[in-house]
């Protein structure tokens, strides 16, 4: 797997990518974008998936629009830690940025976003949010990501848990 550089607007939903955040970088997918939106959603392994706009005033601006990022295309997974803290059907992960979602056949993270206390369920493989998903659901703590043809002995690109009050 190589990686491709290339600018963020040429991006589709979905992608994996490192973008230049600060003097560094950090993960991040590029979300589905709408009319007055484009999401890129920030990994880390210390706070949870952060959804931010990339648009100011209708076109990719800042460093997202000066810096290429580096993609890594759509042959990745989020899986989530199995032996971890595990909710079915409700719970406080079903509402806590940083989880991993099973919903019916898809799989979701929660992230919050910029600027505002909301909770989003983002469709990582398409890059398309919503606000809640209803339905037969498992909720986990925690998640790791992996990308397709590195060696799967390889320890995790990026591993987030998140701290869980059992009710």
């Amino acid at each position: 797997m190589t990686p491709e550089l290339k600018f963020l607007k040429e991006c589709s939903g979905g992608e994996l990518v490192r973008v230049k955040t600060g003097d560094g970088s950090q993960w991040a997918i590029v979300g589905k974008p709408d009319r007055r939106y484009q999401p890129i959603v920030l990994l880390s392994t210390t706070i949870p998936p952060m959804a931010v706009d990339m648009l100011e005033g209708g076109a990719v601006a800042g460093d997202f629009e000066r810096y290429s990022a580096l993609s890594f295309g759509t042959k990745y997974s989020i899986l989530p830690q199995y032996q971890g803290s595990c909710q079915l059907g409700a719970g406080s992960l079903f509402t806590k940025a940083g989880s991993f979602i099973f919903a019916d056949k898809e799989q979701y993270l929660l992230t919050s976003r910029e600027r505002s206390t909301s909770i989003m369920w983002f469709d990582f493989r398409t890059g398309g949010m919503s606000s809640r998903q209803g339905g037969q659901r498992a909720a986990f703590a925690g998640w790791e990501l992996r990308v397709e043809g590195l060696s799967l002995t390889a320890p995790p690109l990026l591993s987030h848990k998140i701290n869980v009050t059992e009710s």
